[in-house]
């Protein structure tokens, strides 16, 4: 690892997640921080700077709608020129501060089991055009999210945060299913005020609602022109399939995007949060060959570049290297419900493979680090002090940090017992990886040749099939109605780095869109538990995040395995607004400085 992993200290502090973009810690009585007048937050830094960010994509976006998002820079861009609800913003107070942005403040619980939830949106918002944005803006894009016909699937869903707003999944799937939902059935309704209720089936605190209304899930859309772009089947919108399909609402608006090329934004002079944004002006390049982006970045052309692992041979300790740990480990997911091959279902069998598996020399594939958990170590525990989960005692307390719980003995024994336990001479594995990456593809072969190794090539045979991404996630997901569907397969999912919770989410039994058919109660219990207690409650909700992870480890439908590194340049004249830098640097972008 380079000496600056994890560890710049600089001016400010940001960071919006991906799926979730940020969260809150205010609950139903609580104290989620107001913008002063004007927008503007009295513990914010004074704006200064001005100039042009030049950043940098390998390929285009697909869309900037937010109902269609999916991939990670289709949201880097959405979460720059769409506003949300709530937002992180730099703070000098603590290490993250949560705001409201297009809310008037903190979610407001209207009955007494936190299942009505009521949200004012302020009443000066306006989109970048300078058209008001209102409450209505706000129903109107939950329902056009959720539209039968439309079947829009971004890349996150309010259900994965424990957001299950009565009736609206039956609603969206109500023709697949064959049965009749009217929207006013589903619980999303305008009220006085300008505001909006939400009916939901299980309970959430004001920090589920805060971290869920933060993705671009809840990017308001403008109905007129969202209706223009309609189909006469009403399937599809060509709403923002280009920059002038769509009205910005974010801290920048978009002002171009030729597709492959290049895509422009100013400062949205309407944005209600002005405190800590000093640039004028974004722009991303489109360029996929990646000798061409080190080259605009030496020449002053671009501000920032990953590096590949042989340009990290030619940078070398290049003070300008920042190293950014994944948020998501990469794991074997292993079927435990798998009947054309019972031997999965066999807890010992998984546990060999964990035990087995030698983490250390895997992580020397690639640049990638050894970990033998599931949360890892980007996930903030509390969002005040920027405490991760890794480095708090609930989250050391189960892990071994000396040899990653790699133990051959006593694999080859959990081994020998579950081919004891189950009649079975020998046994055999089938791991699905995804094609286009070289990565994944090192580290299934390791796993092939170290696991047969092992166990012995006469009583484990391992296999290999590469699959398009598309497909294979269908493979996942298709064990609803084909337990068989798949053996095992590398599996790496990324949730909201600042709540550790939301890394368990689909592993719960309630989760909507799971991949490997995990469904045990008692860790679906602690989860509950964990997600029910708002984020300022940081030692007890480590303590159940901690034990529902274990309990997880310990039925080991997954083996994981190593948590890969991206190597980043940075240039010397960009200040980023955050004191860690981590994953989520791609949407905290807006309110980074550039030194003229």
């Amino acid at each position: 690892m380079k000496k600056r992993l994890l560890s710049l200290t600089l001016a400010t502090v940001m960071a919006v997640s991906l799926l979730a973009g940020c969260g809150g810690v205010g609950t139903a009585g609580g104290t989620t921080s107001q913008p002063s007048g004007g927008g503007q937050s009295s513990s914010h830094p004074a704006p200064s700077g001005g100039g042009e960010l030049r950043l940098v994509f390998s390929e285009d976006i697909d869309t900037l709608n937010p109902h269609m998002e999916r991939s990670s820079t289709d949201s880097e861009i959405i979460l720059s020129v769409g506003g949300v609800l709530y937002r992180i913003a730099p703070s000098t107070n603590s290490a993250y501060e949560i705001v409201p942005e297009y809310a008037e403040g903190a979610p407001e619980m209207v009955d007494q089991e936190g299942l009505v939830w009521r949200i004012k949106v302020r009443d000066d918002a306006k989109y970048a055009d300078g058209s008001p944005m209102t409450a209505g803006d706000f129903v109107y894009s939950l329902k056009m999210y959720y539209d039968p016909l439309l079947l829009n699937s971004p890349g996150t869903t309010l259900d994965e945060y424990g957001v299950y707003i009565t009736n609206a999944t039956p609603y969206m799937i109500q023709h697949a299913e064959g049965t009749e939902v009217a929207w006013e059935d589903v619980g999303v309704k305008l009220v006085d005020g300008n505001a909006f209720e939400l009916t939901l089936d299980k309970p959430v605190n004001a920090s589920q609602l805060e971290l869920a209304f933060a993705s671009c899930v809840m990017v308001p859309v403008r109905e007129e022109l969202y209706e223009a772009g309609m189909n006469s089947d009403r399937n599809e919108t060509n709403y923002g399939s280009s920059w002038d399909k769509f009205v910005s609402s974010g801290p920048f608006m978009v002002t171009g995007w030729t597709r492959d090329s290049e895509i422009s934004m100013e400062r949205n002079p309407n944005y209600p949060l002005q405190d800590g944004i000093t640039l004028d002006r974004i722009v991303y390049k489109i360029v996929p060959e990646s000798g061409t982006r080190l080259q605009l970045f030496e020449s002053g052309q671009l501000d920032t570049v990953s590096l590949s692992e042989a340009d990290l041979e030619r940078y070398g300790e290049d003070p300008r290297i920042l190293e950014v740990p994944s948020s998501a480990a990469t794991c074997i997911g292993l079927n435990p419900i798998n009947t054309k091959n019972p031997i999965l279902q066999n807890q010992k069998f998984r546990q060999a493979l964990f035990f087995g598996t030698n983490r250390k020399e895997a992580s020397k594939l690639g640049n990638s680090m050894p970990v033998d958990y599931y949360i890892t170590d980007n996930y903030i525990l509390d969002i005040n002090t920027g405490l991760a989960f890794r480095d708090s005692e609930e989250g050391k307390s189960y892990v071994d940090s000396d040899n990653y719980s790699y133990d051959p003995e006593k694999a080859k024994e959990l081994f020998r017992q579950a081919l004891e336990e189950t009649g079975a001479a020998s046994a055999s594995l089938e791991i699905l990886y995804q094609d286009s990456s070289e990565s994944r593809k090192k580290i299934c072969e390791y796993l092939q040749s170290s696991w047969q190794e092992l166990f012995g090539r006469d009583r484990l045979t391992v296999t290999l099939q590469a699959v398009p991404s598309q497909q294979l996630s269908e493979r996942y997901r298709s064990h609803k109605d084909d337990p068989s569907a798949f053996e095992s397969g590398v599996i790496a999912s990324t949730y909201n780095d600042l709540d550790p919770a939301s890394a368990l989410m689909e592993w719960n039994m309630n989760a909507t869109r799971k991949k490997i058919p995990y469904y045990d109660e008692e860790f679906t219990a602690l989860y509950d538990q964990a997600v029910a207690l708002p984020l300022e409650e940081v030692e007890a909700r480590a303590g159940l995040i901690a034990q529902a992870e274990a309990k997880m480890l310990a039925d080991a439908p997954f083996i994981p395995v190593t948590q890969s590194v991206s190597s980043v340049l940075i240039a010397d004249r960009v200040t980023m607004p955050f004191t860690t830098y981590n994953s989520v640097l791609r949407y905290a972008w807006p309110w980074a400085q550039v030194n003229q």
